[in-house]
């Protein structure tokens, strides 16, 4: 599976002073893709090199892999005589859109058969609608995906163009996609 989109925050620069000569400068980046982010702290001050620190046993500027959580990274650099600091941020778990397939054939020759929507295991209270062009609903899911072939009650709908909208949590309207598919036959 491809990476959709790299999402890239700088979302807090800390200035510590230590005293009027020396302070840490530091900058937090996280790049995040539809598994995983990885975050990034740039500092410059004081006296290189830096050792970084990390709650979760990592040592360096860089941690990937992450999916979320609270993080705290201890900064030290190589003059003994200041006092180190530290860092401490959350993370909230990558963006992941769901795409939707613009169309598919459910003739039953195996390709294309059942309309495509990824990401939607990402989403467990997602809900999913789909109307007809008068605004009757003619499909409906919840909760987990499965692919649907175009039929309503075991009938098959016309070849139409059908409008969908899908809701990343059925409880909290307020962020959802929508867009029309097309059944072919």
């Amino acid at each position: 599976m491809s990476v959709k989109k790299l999402y890239i925050f700088v979302f807090s620069v800390f200035v510590w002073h230590v005293n009027a000569q020396q302070s840490f400068t530091i900058s937090v980046k996280t790049y995040g893709t539809c598994f995983f982010n990885s975050v990034k702290i740039n500092v410059t001050g004081n006296k290189p090199p830096y050792t970084l620190s990390w709650n979760t046993g990592a040592v360096g500027d860089t941690l990937s892999n992450l999916s979320g959580g609270d993080f705290l990274v201890h900064i030290s650099d190589s003059d003994t005589t200041t006092r180190d600091t530290s860092v401490s941020f959350s993370l909230v778990y990558p963006p992941c859109r769901v795409s939707f397939s613009n169309h598919f054939t459910p003739n039953g020759d195996g390709i294309n058969d059942t309309w495509g929507v990824s990401n939607t295991i990402y989403y467990p209270d997602f809900l999913l609608e789909v109307f007809d062009r008068a605004g009757q609903l003619v499909h409906t899911q919840r909760h987990e995906y499965f692919h649907w072939d175009g039929t309503q009650f075991g009938i098959k709908l016309s070849e139409a163009t059908y409008y969908y909208i899908f809701f990343y949590d059925e409880k909290i309207k307020s962020r959802f996609e929508k867009g029309s598919v097309t059944i072919v036959r």
